[in-house]
């Protein structure tokens, strides 16, 4: 290609490489949802004994 010309758009390969990874479900199951809502609860709960500790 000589200087001052503009490359193509597009390269001339062309398809994938490897394989590309099988989807993901989409969706949150019950058990990490139930964990994840545990922790908080107890966080919370902590968080409000701190409250009450310093107030009484």
């Amino acid at each position: 290609m000589p200087p001052g010309e503009t490359p193509p758009a597009e390269g001339s390969i062309s398809g994938i490489s490897h394989p590309e990874p099988p989807e993901l479900r989409k969706g949150w199951a019950a058990m990490p949802l139930v964990l994840i809502m545990t922790v908080v609860l107890l966080v919370a709960i902590g968080l409000i004994a701190m409250v009450v500790a310093l107030i009484g």
